[in-house]
């Protein structure tokens, strides 16, 4: 009896030991009383913002399980459509607050109001999860628009009548994890069209740049009421909508889920202070790659317009050139192709209503 009330103590004190060092920890390894009081006042004082605002219907299940989603929605939300795999910017961009990340504004002065009000309605959630850093190129005619480590660059031009009315490519690496984006308005369609189809191309762009997958792919059905719906109206779907922060939450994480997002950072794999060894040739195997995506989209986008049949399986390869169709319809295309040393690149294109 005396032996049992020995080991049951002991293991006792165990789990307390454990208990407190957890504890400890999770405090943000306190030094003294004082700070190990404060920090669990602050913990506290964020649980309290949690439970008030705490619904079920809110809660993101898909955490616990991980990427459960075939089509690469991980669950978070009602994400039906796009690739196989989620990409995400570098978990150790994720703070307390969501992910930071730096957007390069390479944009002419005509596209200035239609950023800002894209740039503020991604970050307008409650609570935070996106925090954008914009800077503005100070010549954007002179500044390429190609990918740059860490950043998203935001371009506009004229790249003619060639089927791509936006796109956005994602650079990323072996892990998913992404290098760059590059999201580019065409000024071709887009010059003179109304606010509410340029806002919600530059939107829709901006999210893809984010890491975002469409939440729904067939036009035809009632509008989701957010920018990365397929859609013939874009009025009805110019902001980013809920399904879109929860999406954004469940992988970067919030400013009320200090515990999740610090659980989040202390698994990812990648080492952020570590700076990335980036091939010599990205970006010219970049380059080659867009060249051949936009001559095959330009000629099927035509090959449509003049009411021919498709293009044969063995052109259409030829033209693709390594690139790898994930998803197209009338409305837009996802494409993926290797570029050099385990980097990839994967492009979404909106293609004109007409």
């Amino acid at each position: 009896m005396g032996l049992c009330s020995c080991i049951s103590s002991l293991v006792t004190l165990v789990m307390l030991a454990v208990t407190g060092y957890l504890l400890w920890h999770f405090l943000g390894k306190p030094q003294t009383v004082d700070e190990a009081i404060a920090s669990g006042g602050e913990i506290l004082s964020n649980l309290g913002d949690v439970l008030d605002n705490f619904s079920f219907d809110d809660f993101d299940f898909s955490d616990m399980f991980g990427d459960l989603d075939p089509n690469g929605g991980g669950g978070g939300g009602d994400y039906t459509g796009g690739s196989n795999k989620t990409l995400t910017w570098d978990l150790g961009q994720a703070t307390e607050n969501g992910l930071t990340l730096t957007l390069k504004n390479n944009l002419d002065e005509n596209w200035q109001d239609e950023y800002r009000q894209a740039v503020a309605n991604w970050m307008d959630s409650d609570p935070g999860i996106v925090q954008l850093e914009s800077i503005r190129v100070e010549d954007y005619l002179k500044d390429k628009c190609n990918p740059q480590d860490g950043l998203m660059m935001v371009c506009n031009g004229n790249e003619g009548d060639n089927g791509m009315l936006g796109f956005n490519n994602l650079v990323f690496d072996q892990k998913g994890v992404i290098f760059s984006s590059v999201a580019v308005m065409n000024e071709y369609y887009l010059a003179n069209a109304d606010w509410d189809e340029r806002l919600y191309t530059m939107c829709h762009e901006l999210g893809h740049g984010l890491g975002l997958d469409h939440t729904d792919e067939d036009p035809y059905n009632k509008d989701q009421g957010n920018c990365m719906d397929y859609t013939d109206n874009p009025s009805a779907n110019i902001l980013p909508g809920a399904v879109n922060f929860a999406r954004l939450r469940s992988i970067y994480g919030e400013v009320s889920r200090r515990l999740g997002s610090s659980l989040r950072r202390m698994v990812s794999s990648v080492n952020t202070e570590e700076s990335r060894d980036v091939p010599h040739n990205l970006e010219q195997a970049y380059d080659d790659a867009m060249a051949d995506l936009k001559r095959h989209v330009s000629e099927e986008y035509h090959a449509a317009k003049r009411g021919e049949e498709a293009i044969d399986e063995d052109r259409r390869e030829r033209n693709l050139s390594g690139w790898r169709r994930l998803h197209q319809n009338k409305w837009a295309g996802h494409f993926v192709r290797e570029l050099v040393d385990g980097y990839k690149i994967q492009t979404s294109v909106l293609y004109p209503r007409e």
